[in-house]
């Protein structure tokens, strides 16, 4: 019987995983979605992420194919690939049933995905916050170096200021507003409970309150709007180092965060965002499609 190629792209962040997978027509044949795969944060859990939603979309795709005469080609857009070490341990426990991995960080596969292949510039604002350009043969990250060190109006750099502004209106030191109470409902108002588990938080967990900052923002949630209104400039300072240079990309904004925060940024700016054409798991399986097709 005849091997088949299968492609498989994945789309792993700092709170969830996403994959897609299709055959070598283009004919999608299953996705799959789990938890988190930011391998500066764990290497096992990335792994473990990325098999889950793996078998999840080969349970699909044995409906349509004969997975034991399948080769698949498996392309990472993962968070956290900045440190080489990372990659390396990420992909010594990966199983080796593939029959070619491609690893490159998920700013690149987004990128990739949103401009279908082409030249252009992104903005993720999700946990994490990170820019990315390419440029014919040029190739330019933007923040998205590591929380707290980094990633400024991202999800977990909200979740952190959230915290520091529940704990500054328990003592006095600002106003107490629906947001801040709503934050410390989480909490049965227990303000040891708080400490405690704000001291022993990571990205992802400090993240868990970016949907309360949303849901007050909107309703125009004073601490929430000047929360947004400090992310706003500090994703600002990214993206005008994005759009730099002779010849200025289009300019694609995504990310859990993004339709909140799109507001907030300069009038300037919002003139040249332009929706995405695919998202970062189509970038990723493009990226290992490409590199099976060149090496043939």
């Amino acid at each position: 019987m005849k091997t088949e190629n299968v492609f498989v792209g994945v789309d792993g962040g700092g709170t969830k995983s996403k994959l897609v997978m299709r055959d070598a027509e283009g004919k999608l044949l299953g996705n799959g979605r789990s938890g988190a795969s930011n391998i500066r944060l764990s290497v096992d859990i990335s792994v473990a992420s990325i098999m889950e939603a793996f078998n999840q979309a080969c349970l699909q795709a044995s409906q349509y194919k004969d997975l034991s005469c399948c080769k698949f080609h498996l392309g990472l857009g993962l968070a956290g690939t900045e440190v080489p070490i990372h990659c390396t341990d990420f992909l010594a426990k990966l199983p080796k049933s593939f029959a070619s991995v491609e690893l490159k960080s998920d700013a690149y596969a987004a990128c990739l995905g949103a401009h279908d292949g082409e030249e252009g510039a992104i903005l993720i604002i999700g946990t994490g916050v990170v820019g990315y350009k390419i440029s014919g043969s040029e190739e330019l990250q933007v923040s998205g170096w590591g929380f707290p060190h980094d990633d400024q109006g991202g999800g977990a750099w909200i979740g952190m200021e959230t915290v520091r502004h529940v704990l500054e209106s328990q003592d006095g030191r600002c106003e107490k507003t629906p947001f801040l109470d709503a934050v410390m409902a989480q909490f049965s108002y227990d303000h040891t409970a708080f400490v405690t588990w704000a001291n022993q938080s990571s990205a992802t967990e400090f993240a868990t309150l970016a949907p309360i900052f949303t849901q007050y923002l909107v309703q125009d949630d004073p601490v929430a709007k000047a929360l947004a209104q400090r992310a706003g400039q500090a994703l600002t300072k990214a993206i005008n180092v994005l759009l730099a240079g002779e010849r200025m990309p289009a300019l694609c904004l995504f990310g859990g965060l993004a339709s909140f925060m799109e507001p907030y940024l300069p009038e300037g700016v919002r003139k040249d965002i332009r929706p995405r054409r695919y998202d970062a798991a189509e970038g990723a399986l493009m990226m290992v499609k490409s590199k099976v097709s060149t090496c043939r």
